[in-house]
Parts: C-alpha cells; structure tokens; sequence
C-alpha cells in the first residue's frame, strides 16, 4: 500500500471511529467527568503517598503500620492506570484541582510530620479517615457521571479498596 493510500486509510478510520480531536484542543464535554476524576485522583494519590510514608517511625501502632503500607501500595498500583488515562486526556482542566474532597493542606502533613506516638496515630487516622472520604466521593462521582470504561472500572476500584479502610480507620477512632 503506498504513503497516500495508507495516510488516506488512516483519516477515514480516524473519521469513523469519531476520534477526532476538537480544534481548539479541548475535551468534548462528555469526558469532563471522566477528565476531572483522574486528575483529582492523581491530587489524591500524591497526598496519600506522602501522609503514609511519614507513618514510618512515627508510632508503634501496628494495625496503623500496617494501613499506611496498604495505603502506600494502593496508590503506587493505581498511578501508573491514572498516569496514562490523565495522558490520553491531555492537560489538566481548568478547575480540576479546585475544591478536591478530602485533600491534605500542607499545613496538616507539616503537623503530622511533627508529631509521634499517640498524637501522630490519633492525628493520621482523623486525616487519612476525611482523605479516604474524599477519595470515595471523587470515585462516586465519577460512576454517576463518567463515560470511560476505563475511568469507571478504577472508580470502583477506588472504593473497593478504600472503603474496607476507611471502615477500619473508623473503627479505630469510633468515628
């Protein structure tokens, strides 16, 4: 097949498919959703990683250990799946990392950072309980109104995971 013809084959399948990209370089408005979730969740993942590492020395609190190597391992095996879907979709939206439910202030990594023993494990468990809230709402959302399968199956995945934590940490705190 020669250059044009295969060029030509290429345009027309590219056509059929409906994957053409708008001109001005924006999502269509039906993967806004989708687009929003994993940006927010790539927000969250950060901030996940970064309060499970500081639990390391930080308290002798076994059953906590144990959830920040669990949180920490969740994370690393969903980034790469959010990696690429935030490189399908292009840049981050206008407003995607606005209001994200359950994000960590700098303010609050800084104070736990700080703390150790029982202030540490009382301090983590209240932020990582509102973390993981905010991560099964970002996930929720995206059910309710995302169209990517892909998207949609890591949505569920988010809550799986977190939810039986979440539980857990709740448990541990009464609340």
């Amino acid at each position: 097949m020669g250059r044009l013809s295969g060029a030509l084959l290429a345009i027309v399948c590219i056509v059929l498919a409906g994957c053409t990209a708008p001109a001005d370089g924006k999502q269509p408005d039906d993967t806004q959703p989708d687009v929003f979730f994993v940006h927010r969740m790539v927000e969250h993942g950060k901030q996940a990683t970064e309060a499970a590492k500081l639990v390391q020395g930080r308290t002798t609190n076994a059953t906590v250990i144990k959830l920040g190597k669990a949180i920490e391992e969740a994370t690393a095996a969903e980034t790469p799946q959010l990696t690429a879907l935030a490189g399908k979709w292009g840049d981050k939206p206008a407003g995607s990392s606005e209001s994200v439910p359950g994000a960590i202030k700098p303010d609050k990594i800084a104070t736990l950072s700080g703390a150790t023993g029982g202030e540490f494990t009382s301090g983590w468990l209240d932020t990582m309980i509102v973390h993981h809230r905010g991560a099964i709402t970002i996930a929720e959302t995206e059910l309710a109104q995302g169209k990517d399968a892909e998207a949609r199956a890591l949505a569920q995945k988010v809550i799986d995971t977190r939810q039986p934590q979440l539980d857990q940490m709740q448990g541990m705190t009464g609340g």
